[in-house]
């Protein structure tokens, strides 16, 4: 049988591991060490249609846990009436977090996590960005710290413009 072209009858289990990632798993095979089965066996489209419920957030538990104690952290910054960053800056941010596409509103505090910026969507963002303003960036910018709000992400790349002219 073809399981790619022709429908897959035989039963699965939905699997998470300790980082609350899912999987399937052949529900007549052992179960693989680390993974413990959730719910019922099902055919894989029900396995994979309940796995698409329940695994709303891509990120590892211990990436998520790790972002949350960086936000705890650090005390929050005061909203900005306007920010003082340029359009491109704001239409890469457009371009890329989900929560912007349309015109939402990008303030200094946004949560960009929370607005749908992921591991992804961070080196996408970075790449645009060098891309727009014709700079490289050192690679310790990639993580969450940095990518937390609009404002804490500008203030780390706006020194890599110095003497360029920004607000174009």
């Amino acid at each position: 049988m073809d399981t790619d072209t022709d429908e897959d009858r035989r039963e699965y289990r939905v699997v998470v591991n300790h980082e609350e990632q899912y999987s399937i798993w052949l529900a007549d095979r052992e179960m693989p060490p680390g993974w413990t089965a959730v719910g019922p066996t099902a055919v894989k489209k029900d396995c994979l249609a309940r796995i698409t419920e329940l695994w709303t957030d891509m990120r590892p538990l211990s990436l998520r846990r790790a972002m949350a104690a960086d936000t705890a952290a650090e005390p929050d910054e005061p909203a900005s009436e306007s920010p003082a960053w340029d359009p491109r800056f704001e239409a890469a941010l457009r371009h890329v977090v989900p929560a912007l596409a349309g015109q939402a509103p990008v303030t200094a505090d946004l949560d960009l996590a929370a607005a749908g910026l992921s591991s992804v969507g961070i080196g996408r963002l970075m790449m645009r960005l060098e891309r727009e303003y014709g700079v490289e960036f050192d690679f310790d910018l990639l993580n969450f710290r940095i990518f937390r709000t609009p404002s804490t992400l500008w203030a780390a790349i706006a020194p890599s413009f110095s003497g360029q002219d920004v607000a174009k």
